[in-house]
């Protein structure tokens, strides 16, 4: 594609991106120190254990997660002997270790607190993570220069950069692992091409570090020991010949082999000094795999998290695989042999939506290998004008799309994308939106949409004022009359309000109550839910429901609503609405309930 920057410049322009938008986002306290939390947290977690620490008790970290509000805690469990096991694999502590050092040496100077939390260390692992994420960039533009022309190569990083969530975790969430595997990927595959150039035992030592310590930051990772293994094999002959190499360099083979061991060995080492065992399963029972029933719709094409639904643009890398097989044989058998395991052992992890994060954060690693497809399929759609025109528009597009969903996750105050319960229905109704109406946000729990041109339709069938006798009516906050009523821990569940409706109708039904509360209820799962079901006598039938303070302004009397569809196959005869505090030591107040139906389905 025929374009204004040459690599250099569109390297330089990715880098400015990622500083502003790591600078807007990062630039306020609560932000910057909120860095260290989740999952970047239990990565980082060996580093103030060990230095400041008793590893195998974690009584200081436990009261420094409590006074910095640490999101996520303390990633662990206690093995049999008594004894705290981190959760993660240290690797990624290992490369936290330069930041790390850097702000003990900045909190000694400036008298900050020396406990692994405090903002210097906040500030370190951003830093940190930024200039991987740069690192990574640099070292793909090196790589793809070797086989392909500069402004393809152009149009790639720009493309990587801007329109995909690679950018999500260079500028704002780059403590994860992902950029800096990313950067690892680039590494051992420059290292490889200059291995088969010219076999040495530089490179040899350098692949079996940057290969060990890959596997050491995720297990998974092992895999990569299949590109130096894989690369350059094209057909028969091309085989023998990696045979004949491999076989003419047993010692490099051997060494390569230690190295990654003895990487590998730094967390046998722990585990066996702190859980008594070589081997510890430290994800507990319910994270696993699933290697029969990958979950691989989901991870490239749901929309609670599909690769392919939030990070659209890399569609052109899957489409590259055709001209990369046609143009670019040599390269194509090795980047389809890695990139199906890789694929699929990511999607037959049990916990494939991969926490709260934006798109398919587990994917980004391997962009390195992907780029390859990416550029041969830029390089393919630029033959003509009308092709070239179509794919210009396409990134164009997806880069758009990728600022407005980084907005809409990590800079809105609505926090319009979420990062566990997205849905089609919610998807579509925030799609492009800066702002979004707050009511929307009870499609995150439940997927069915009133139709908006049936609301002239609805008519009341059901009303209810609360002011009749019950256990848990209240005088003295209510919207009309003379009371309301109220759940909370002591009295979680709401009287049923059950009428009888006929199946035949097929049609919507709208259910609507005055809410209040006097406080917010921030721990998503014990907030209160609003539950409205068809029932056919004593059978569930269908049921919908959503999270009351999603949607909930603290301090004054709102409207909610709920639906649900009656057009279904099974018989029911019953609709019934109630509330439910899950868990909440907050009370909520309840007036006015009413049940509405549409005329028409």
């Amino acid at each position: 594609m025929k374009i204004l920057f040459t690599s250099w410049n569109a390297l330089l322009f990715n880098i400015i991106v990622v500083l502003i938008l790591n600078g807007i986002y990062r630039s306020t306290e609560q932000r910057i120190m909120h860095n260290l939390t989740w999952d970047v947290f239990g990565y980082y977690s060996y580093l103030p254990a060990f230095f400041y620490d008793d590893p195998a008790k974690l009584t200081r970290l436990d009261s420094l997660v409590k006074l910095y509000n640490v999101a996520g805690g303390i990633s662990g469990w206690k093995a049999p002997n008594g004894n705290y096991i981190f959760k993660y694999s240290c690797g990624q502590a290992i490369l936290y270790l330069p930041a790390f050092i850097s702000a003990d040496i900045i909190s000694r100077l400036f008298n900050f607190p020396r406990d692994g939390l405090s903002l210097p260390y906040q500030i370190a692992i951003n830093i940190e993570g930024v200039l991987f994420g740069f690192l990574g960039l640099w070292l793909l533009r090196k790589i793809l220069l070797l086989y392909f022309m500069d402004d393809i190569v152009a149009s790639t990083l720009l493309i990587i950069g801007l329109a995909s969530n690679y950018l999500e975790y260079i500028a704002l969430d780059n403590g994860f692992t992902h950029n800096y595997l990313f950067a690892l990927y680039c590494l051992i595959l420059l290292l490889t091409i200059n291995w088969y150039k010219n076999p040495g035992y530089k490179y040899t030592i350098l692949l079996g570090l940057c290969c060990g310590l890959s596997a050491l930051i995720r297990p998974t990772e092992i895999l990569i020991v299949l590109i130096p293994v894989l690369w350059g094999i094209h057909d028969r002959t091309s085989f023998i010949t990696k045979l004949l190499v491999l076989k003419n360099h047993l010692a490099h083979i051997f060494l390569f082999v230690l190295i990654v061991f003895a990487i590998g060995s730094i967390q046998l080492l722990y585990w066996k000094k702190y859980s008594g065992s070589w081997l510890y399963f430290s994800y507990g029972e319910d994270q696993t795999f699933s290697w029969l029933k990958p979950h691989l719709w989901d991870v490239l094409m749901s929309y609670e998290k599909g690769w392919l639904v939030y990070t659209p643009v890399m569609i052109l890398a899957v489409i590259g695989f055709i001209p990369l097989y046609k143009y670019w044989r040599k390269q194509f058998y090795f980047i389809a042999l890695y990139t199906i395991p890789f694929f699929y052992i990511m999607s037959a992890w049990d916990s494939w939506l991969y926490g709260g994060s934006f798109s398919m954060r587990a994917a980004i690693q391997v962009y390195p290998i992907l780029a390859f497809p990416l550029s041969a399929s830029i390089r393919w759609l630029s033959n003509n004008s009308f092709t070239k025109l179509l794919l210009a528009l396409f990134a164009i597009a997806c880069t758009w799309l990728n600022l407005t969903m980084a907005y809409q996750a990590y800079f809105s105050s609505q926090g319009i994308i979420d990062g566990l319960f997205m849905n089609k229905t919610y998807y579509w109704s925030v799609f492009g939106k800066h702002i979004i109406d707050e009511t929307d946000k009870k499609y995150l729990d439940y997927h069915e949409k009133f139709p908006p041109s049936l609301k002239k339709d609805l008519a009341p069938i059901y009303f209810n004022d609360l002011e009749k006798d019950s256990i848990q009516r209240v005088s003295t906050i209510f919207f009309s009359e003379s009371s309301s009523i109220f759940i909370n821990q002591q009295f979680p569940f709401s009287p049923e309000f059950t009428i009888a409706v006929n199946d035949s109708e097929k049609c919507w039904y709208h259910a609507v109550a005055k809410v209040y509360a006097p406080s917010m209820e921030w721990n998503l799962w014990k907030q209160s839910q609003i539950i409205i079901g068809l029932w056919n006598d004593d059978k569930l039938i269908k049921e919908n429901r959503y999270r009351i303070y999603r949607i909930l302004t603290p301090g004054r009397w709102q409207d909610i609503t709920i639906d649900i569809n009656g057009n279904t196959a099974d018989h029911y005869n019953k609709l019934k609405l109630s509330f439910w505090n899950v868990d909440s030591t907050l009370p909520l107040y309840i007036d006015n309930v009413e049940i509405d139906k549409t005329a028409k389905p």
